[in-house]
């Protein structure tokens, strides 16, 4: 399929272009509304089997195996449902005693309990945010022929290991990615006291790039589009980058709109951060500040009146010298 999509565009255009007709944005723009529409509520079909369905989910599962005449399999033995769990949610295989721990429990909740616990693995934030690690092309080095590493990137694995292990909600994990060196009240490492916010930032550090590259523009173009087709993928769940040579074909995406993102980009600096230490810097530059504007008034008027009687004493010759020596000094 990928490699028809590139002949499918040129075959429109050159359609267009051979009948003598303006290629219309607007008209593909509209072939797929649905992208741009909220999800709504639907009320769940109903089945035949109305016994089978444990959640509204099952029911438009069912609905479709009954209009093709099919069945739902049997349910899976207690062993292998274990083993499903424990693949699906910390990516390991149980140990036999705990198979047998779970085949022995004869309690009505012992799959909820088993789901909890492997929910509070550590294991559990380690098997899933490898999704998300794909989402963002994590890696410790720049890839390419020199294969550069890439200093302390794995602050960032880890820091969404301990992320999705403190369940942190989507919308907190988005704000911490786009801009957690901005936040007034950023989280912190329960144990270290660390700025945890400002390591989400680190995104768009990852990707390969040329140490060695001959057109130094289009290296620098080129890895702008890598960060926008980050951008747009992992947050908005669109491809843009199409749109960096001409208007999208398919989405509602212009031209500007793509080089509108990438002066988001070019605009953001990116270096490292001593967020350890930040949090901790920060808050005795706080109290410094504080004790500026408390005491420098009283130590001001402290020195005006110590000074006062050697300037009365001054002779005007004296006064003169001082203000010449003053002035160039200055200049120096």
């Amino acid at each position: 399929m990928c490699r028809l999509i590139p002949v499918l565009i040129f075959t429109i255009v050159a359609s267009a272009a051979l009948a003598g007709q303006k290629f219309d944005f607007e008209q593909f723009r509209d072939r797929l509304p649905w992208i741009w529409q909220s999800p709504q509520p639907v009320d769940p079909p109903k089945v035949q089997d109305a016994a089978w369905p444990t959640d509204p989910i099952d029911s438009f599962v069912l609905h479709n195996l009954e209009g093709k005449q099919l069945h739902p399999a049997e349910p899976a033995s207690d062993r292998v449902w274990m083993r499903r769990a424990h693949f699906t949610i910390t990516g390991l295989p149980p140990k036999p005693e705990e198979v047998q721990a779970f085949l022995d429990d004869s309690s009505k909740d012992r799959k909820r309990t088993l789901v909890r616990g492997l929910l509070d693995s550590p294991h559990y934030g380690e098997r899933w945010a490898r999704h998300w690690m794909d989402l963002v092309r994590y890696a410790e080095s720049r890839g390419h022929e020199g294969d550069a590493i890439l200093p302390n990137a794995y602050h960032y694995r880890d820091y969404l290991i301990r992320a999705f292990n403190t369940d942190l909600p989507y919308d907190a994990l988005v704000r911490e990615h786009l801009a957690g060196d901005l936040l007034e009240t950023p989280r912190r490492h329960p144990e270290t006291g660390a700025n945890e916010s400002i390591l989400a930032t680190a995104w768009p550090f990852f990707g390969e790039e040329n140490s060695t590259a001959v057109d130094l523009r289009l290296d620098e173009c080129d890895r702008i589009d890598n960060k926008v087709d980050v951008l747009s993928k992992a947050f908005l769940g669109l491809t843009v980058a199409c749109a960096r040579c001409h208007d999208h074909k398919f989405d509602a995406i212009r031209q500007s709109d793509y080089y509108a993102m990438a002066g988001f980009v070019l605009s953001s600096s990116y270096r490292q951060a001593r967020f350890e230490s930040l949090e901790q810097n920060k808050a005795v530059a706080e109290k410094l500040a504080r004790a500026r504007r408390v005491h420098l008034p009283m130590i001001t008027k402290a020195f005006a009146k110590a000074a006062r009687p050697l300037v009365d004493a001054l002779d005007e010759d004296a006064t003169n010298r001082a203000y010449d020596f003053f002035v160039v000094s200055r200049g120096r």
